[in-house]
């Protein structure tokens, strides 16, 4: 019984802090939530409806669309280019989407997934990989796909609309719109 009304406090108290924490980043609080120890960036746009819960990071540039729901421990950093994700699309827990990265409408993104819109440069031996800077060519994924757990999707990558990516799957060519990819590195497993 004690622990039943410790919970419902606790919940209330987040309630209030997630509304205190929407009137100090946008000067409103409309149907956004914010859970403890969340960083957003000045620099980024969260439309409303938008949750993002515990220990997630948001910085640089990013675009967050109405009802885009973040789970625990999710980091979005665009590194001076951009990132959005549209409306109504889903990064579980432990998700890290970095850099040059546009994720469409009504995506279902797994945990522990990992989306790196850059590279670093290695061409030349002489010097240190960490002295030749980073590459963007950006990822583009379209509305409606579901990325599955531990999937990793590199740069250069465009996924197609209502395309499902297994669990697991490094992806590091173009997936057509509805096909089913799965494997590392993916390969077409067969079409929706």
């Amino acid at each position: 019984m004690f622990l039943r009304i410790y919970n419902h406090i606790n919940q209330n108290i987040d309630i209030i802090l997630s509304y205190i924490k929407c009137i100090l980043f946008w000067g409103r609080c409309k149907h956004r939530y914010i859970g403890r120890h969340v960083f957003v960036d000045t620099k980024a746009t969260v439309l409303d409806g938008v949750h993002i819960l515990n220990n997630s990071k948001i910085s640089g540039k990013v675009t967050l669309y109405s009802n885009v729901y973040i789970h625990e421990n999710v980091q979005i950093r665009a590194f001076g280019n951009a990132i959005s994700v549209g409306e109504n699309t889903t990064l579980n827990r432990n998700s890290c989407v970095l850099t040059n990265v546009t994720i469409g409408a009504n995506c279902s993104i797994a945990s522990n997934v990992v989306i790196v819109g850059s590279n670093h440069n290695y061409a030349d031996r002489l010097r240190l990989i960490k002295q030749q800077g980073m590459s963007s060519k950006g990822i583009v994924i379209d509305d409606d796909v579901w990325i599955g757990a531990n999937v990793t999707i590199l740069d250069g990558v465009h996924i197609g609309k209502g395309s499902v990516i297994a669990a697991g799957a490094v992806v590091n060519k173009n997936v057509d719109s509805y096909a089913v990819v799965g494997g590392v590195p993916a390969k077409v497993i067969k079409e929706r």
